[in-house]
């Protein structure tokens, strides 16, 4: 993962926008990263952090979702998914800008109507890397025992700050990384001591905020 993006050294060079996105490419590379690969450059990860992103907000499971498509495609259905779209290309503008060669207008669309499709189907402008083995390579199937003890105890802390609408998300995290768990030997004891907590504080009560009942007299 990269700490300082790529070209910044180079940002007094200024390639014209159209030309620079269209020879971009951006893949997947994990839930929390994606390759960027500026042209005549080699690839590298940044963190969605870095990018102006949440790993467990919508924008980014978007993002990954459409990058991950055979056909990194995505099928607008409502005005709420239009402006998804439309945040998403706001925060990787908003990063190229900040950290490439490069000055795309502010308000410039990275996605275009992807005709061949269904309508209301769009496509990014850049291009995107399809390696179908990196992709698995890079899921959490392939974490090793102590990287997916270390990920089950990032995302049980950040249950602990995390809103309701985040919550949800992060538990479906939590069960598939304990499903993956399970099944290379690791035991619920090994968990529960990583975590230091009792496993009721990993479950999601959607009535813990509610107030009880006042008694009868």
């Amino acid at each position: 993962m990269a700490t300082s993006p790529a070209g910044q050294d180079e940002k007094n060079k200024v390639f014209p926008y159209e030309d620079f996105i269209k020879n971009l490419r951006i893949s997947y590379e994990s839930d929390y990263d994606i390759k960027i690969q500026e042209p005549g450059k080699k690839s590298i990860s940044y963190d969605h952090g870095l990018l102006g992103f949440r790993d467990t907000k919508i924008e980014w499971r978007t993002l990954l979702d459409i990058l991950k498509d055979p056909d990194h495609a995505y099928r607008i259905k409502s005005n709420a998914e239009r402006k998804r779209l439309k945040r998403i290309s706001a925060k990787i503008v908003k990063f190229l800008n900040k950290h490439f060669p490069v000055t795309i207008p502010e308000g410039y669309k990275l996605y275009e109507l992807y005709r061949d499709k269904k309508p209301g189907t769009y496509r990014f402008k850049f291009k995107v890397n399809s390696d179908l083995k990196e992709i698995i390579a890079s899921s959490d199937e392939a974490l090793s025992r102590d990287q997916l003890l270390d990920m089950i105890e990032k995302y049980h802390n950040k249950l602990k700050i995390s809103d309701d609408e985040d919550k949800r998300s992060i538990l479906d995290k939590i069960d598939n990384l304990m499903k993956i768990a399970k099944q290379k030997g690791i035991s619920e004891n090994e968990i529960l001591y990583r975590i230091k907590e009792d496993e009721e504080d990993i479950r999601y009560d959607p009535h813990e905020n509610e107030k009880p009942e006042p008694k009868g007299r």
